[in-house]
């Protein structure tokens, strides 16, 4: 579909006349005369025909007497009513508008000539017929197409009241569009791109249009694919398609929406029309644009009866669960209805409500619902990952155990982690939203206490392969904490650890021995702390000395621990001694005072009993006595 500016032929009838014997032949002629007779409907057809010339619409001339045109269409709609003259007046300005930067700025100045015909032109169209209605379009629309300064022209566009007037327009036509949309692909194009551009403002200013937005997209939706006589695989019916949904996606976003009657029942429509075959459907971005058109409307704030819905939403991902899986069934109806579920969970009483909704009835309850999201859903697009949202904020013991011990959803999660990690660059609120969920997966599997399903709790090095790739792709900080701590909870020093897994325990020790960051986030600070103290007690306690971690992780090379262990260790406690004496009058000071000194606590033995071993070398001897001066300081303030 031609994204260009428009050019537009006459509509009047040919006559005899040849343009000599009617008008001047020169530009200059034929504005002359219509500086003597605005209704002189030959010499506007006549200049429309001249403007398809490039050239033409480049001479300053044309320009410079924009505002001569503008009058006279703004007459013609509010003092003679001459329906020609409208018509081929508004065909002028189309065509002097095309490919031109220079008449269009003309007719964007704020100038009061200026704002009065654009008042005009807003009022006429909230009002006019089809045809006039449909050439003024053509004419906003000559604001976006080829041009560099789109957004300034929509904006202003938007400040004439122009979004308001063309959706009362569309609406009056809604039953013309429905049973037609690819004639009416510059009506729709027009409408999105002055709510793209306009959002905030229409979110403050127009949100009680919001509601009258969703129902003409919905309308025209529901009818242009309910057309039989369509061809569905058109490019340009696709392509229209694609602009509705996205701009249904954009609406959806807006949280100020009134009118929860209409909201709620947009919703279901909306949701039931994926749930029927959708053969209506090639195109990606109508895809794309529907699962934030479904997922939006929990933000609404009028949408206050989100609860109610959650059994409609179960209801169609149950019958999803229950298609065989031979036959293939929508990926992104399962992610739209999944993520919905997600954001509707806010704390542990909705994760609750929600658990107890899928045990009831969904097929193998969690479990279903888990192989739901990671073995019936098809990766072939990057955003379907979000699918897994709810699994992070429905996560308990369970549900950890759920995922981590069976082998498809493991091989499955495994197959989300690559296409995650590999588009990471591209797309780093869906690795944050990923990161979040494998924070909660090792913190239930590893870390928590064992009362939520606990005696099958399963072994980290099971999955090394998973953690490998996140730590090698994004060097997280948080997910090496959590490791370190359920590594070492169950460390021993007389396990027969792989070559691999040795090399992982030493990365995971240096991240979590060294240096913060510059800024580090206070909830990364905290989990360091937390994870060296456990570190240093679960060594004391198992008696565990440090000697003995040289010999089964460092291979007995001294050298190699100074580097790994005891250099990256001391700077961590420099700077955590500094942390603790420039206090920032936060409330997290003491918190990080008394974890600082508990840490300082538990190394002072370790390293006091290392100097009475001879696994160092006499280089790093003084390092030991360094750290063991850092730590007394310490455990002083």
């Amino acid at each position: 579909m031609s994204e260009e500016a428009h050019q537009l032929t006459t509509d009047i009838p040919e006559t005899t006349l040849t343009m000599s014997e009617s008008v001047g032949d020169s530009v200059d002629d034929i504005l002359n005369l219509l500086k003597k007779d605005y209704s002189d409907v030959l010499s506007l057809k006549a200049l429309g025909d001249q403007l398809r010339d490039e050239t033409v619409r480049a001479n300053p001339v044309i320009a410079q007497s924009l505002p001569l045109l503008t009058t006279i269409v703004s007459n013609a709609f509010t003092n003679t009513n001459n329906r020609q003259v409208q018509l081929e007046g508004l065909r002028v300005l189309i065509n002097s508008m095309a490919f031109n930067d220079v008449n269009r700025s003309e007719v964007m100045k704020s100038d009061s000539e200026t704002l009065s015909f654009w008042k005009c032109v807003s009022a006429e169209l909230s009002s006019t017929d089809e045809e006039i209605g449909t050439r003024i379009v053509l004419l906003l629309s000559q604001f976006i197409y080829d041009t560099d300064h789109k957004n300034e022209y929509v904006k202003q566009l938007y400040q004439y009241g122009l979004y308001e007037s063309t959706l009362n327009f569309l609406k009056s036509i809604d039953s013309e569009i429905s049973q037609d949309v690819v004639a009416y692909d510059k009506h729709i194009e027009l409408l999105h791109e002055l709510i793209v551009d306009n959002g905030q403002e229409i979110a403050q200013d127009q949100a009680s249009s919001v509601c009258r937005v969703i129902e003409l997209l919905l309308r025209v939706i529901e009818s242009a694919v309910g057309d039989v006589s369509v061809d569905a695989t058109d490019e340009d019916y696709q392509s229209v398609l694609g602009r509705l949904f996205q701009t249904l996606a954009i609406v959806t976003g807006y949280s100020q929406i009134p009118n929860i009657d209409g909201i709620r029942d947009a919703f279901k429509r909306l949701v039931s029309l994926f749930v029927t075959p959708k053969q209506w459907i090639t195109e990606l971005s109508v895809r794309r644009s529907f699962v934030p058109s479904v997922t939006n409307f929990l933000f609404i704030e009028s949408y206050t009866q989100g609860a109610e819905d959650l059994l409609f939403i179960i209801d169609v991902l149950k019958g999803i669960k229950n298609t065989p899986p031979e036959y293939e069934v929508d990926s992104y109806l399962i992610c739209a209805c999944v993520v919905y579920l997600g954001n509707y969970i806010h704390n542990e009483a909705t994760a609750s409500q929600v658990r107890q909704l899928i045990a009831a009835h969904i097929t193998d309850g969690l479990s279903g619902f888990v192989s739901l999201i990671l073995s019936r859903i098809k990766l072939t697009d990057v955003i379907l990952v979000q699918s897994l949202h709810p699994l992070a904020n429905l996560m308990n013991g369970v549900l950890a155990h759920t995922i981590l011990q069976s082998e498809s959803n493991y091989k499955s999660l495994l197959t989300y982690n690559k296409i995650i990690l590999d588009n990471k660059d591209f797309y780093p609120e869906i690795l944050s939203v990923y990161l979040k969920f494998i924070y909660k997966l090792i913190r239930h599997e590893f870390l928590l206490s064992q009362d939520e399903e606990g005696d099958h709790k399963s072994g980290v090095f099971e999955f090394s392969k998973l953690w490998k790739s996140i730590i090698d792709s994004t060097n997280d900080q948080l997910i090496q904490l959590y490791l370190i701590e359920a590594i070492i909870t169950n460390f021993n020093v007389v396990s027969h650890y792989s070559s691999d897994n040795i090399l992982l325990i030493r990365s995971l020790i240096t991240s979590a021995m060294g240096k913060l960051d510059s800024s580090p986030q206070l909830e990364v600070t905290l989990q360091k702390l937390k994870a060296i103290g456990i570190f240093n007690h679960t060594l004391l306690s198992k008696e565990i000395g440090l000697d003995k971690l040289i010999a089964s992780l460092y291979d007995k090379d001294c050298s190699m621990f100074s580097s790994l262990y005891l250099r990256p260790y001391y700077d961590f406690l420099i700077q955590l001694q500094q942390l603790s004496t420039n206090k920032q009058g936060h409330s997290s000071d003491d918190l990080i005072l008394n974890n600082a000194k508990f840490i300082a606590g538990t190394s002072l033995p370790l390293f006091r009993d290392l100097l009475q071993t001879d696994a160092t070398s006499q280089t790093d001897v003084h390092i030991v006595k360094q750290i063991c001066t850092v730590c007394t300081d310490v455990t002083q303030l």
